[in-house]
């Protein structure tokens, strides 16, 4: 157990030497307006990562400093450590792509395969995490989506962590997380094709993208407290002229990863939007174009 613990204090202090030094290099070779960006993208994002860390060091000085510790407390606290983990994983990825993107290097590459896979791996790969939250999770894919289409993994794996992630933290123990995927034809209407599919999801009020075209729509909802319609475009923008209200609130709980999941979908010529109502839930989609 003591070899585990050290083992993931090790690769965190690696990932973030790692995280530091991509930053580094990357700012070098633009310009200064671009590095100005990209350093406020990271600081933000080095911010998100302290909390985790924290817990990451917290829990495993109890099970060094603990020689009576039960099985089930050293079960229950290497849970916490490796949620802690899983979450700064995403926050590096973030760091990377939010210097690709301040960089103007994110090169989009789409390789033919199999989505469906992937959006099953990555829930898999949450699968401890929601299970240690206390969640249930239900996922479903429309009998028209494509078996293989081509797309960016890098880009889909990427928006698909931020959004899980994200349903995760803003949950409750006994809440749900659905995951649903179905095909929309380019002319059609998104929310009628949603339906068809019977898809549980609000009604996103808020959405932005490229031209309409084919494409799998990946919708991720689930329960929560929900956020005021007019606050939702805001989540996907950076924090700036807020006071000390509610909707900062809601913009600093989300963090900077939904300004990032925005650019990596429009960057490949996709749609994120979201719905929400009050005291139920809120719906994050976005769409792979093909």
């Amino acid at each position: 157990m003591d070899f585990f613990v050290y083992g993931i204090l090790i690769a965190c202090i690696i990932l973030l030497v790692i995280s530091a030094w991509y930053w580094r290099r990357k700012a070098s070779a633009v310009s200064e307006r671009s590095k100005k960006v990209l350093q406020e993208l990271v600081s933000l994002l080095v911010h998100d990562l302290r909390g985790p860390l924290d817990n990451v060091q917290k829990m495993s000085e109890l099970m060094l400093s603990s020689r009576t510790m039960t099985e089930e407390r050293k079960t229950q606290y290497t849970g916490l450590i490796h949620d802690s983990a899983l979450a700064m994983l995403v926050l590096i990825n973030n760091i990377s792509d939010a210097a690709k993107l301040g960089a103007g290097t994110l090169v989009v590459k789409k390789i033919d395969g199999d989505i469906t896979q992937l959006i099953k791996d990555r829930l898999s790969f949450f699968s401890l995490a929601i299970k240690n939250a206390g969640l249930t999770v239900r996922m479903s894919f429309g009998k028209e989506v494509p078996a293989s289409i081509a797309f960016d993994g890098r880009v889909v794996s990427d928006t698909i962590n931020i959004l899980l992630s994200n349903a995760i933290k803003f949950n409750e123990p006994g809440g749900k997380i659905v995951l649903n995927v179905f095909r929309h034809t380019k002319g059609g209407d998104i929310t009628k094709e949603a339906k068809r599919n019977n898809i549980t999801w609000y009604p996103p009020t808020y959405s932005e993208g490229g031209e309409d075209a084919d494409a799998v729509v990946v919708v991720i909802t689930h329960s929560d407290v929900g956020i005021p319609t007019e606050t939702l475009p805001l989540l996907f923008k950076k924090y700036e002229g807020m006071g000390e209200t509610f909707l900062e609130k809601i913009k600093r709980a989300h963090g900077i990863s939904l300004l990032i999941a925005r650019h990596l979908v429009r960057h490949t010529g996709g749609t994120i939007g979201a719905g929400s109502e009050e005291n139920k839930g809120t719906t994050f989609f976005f769409t792979v174009p093909f």
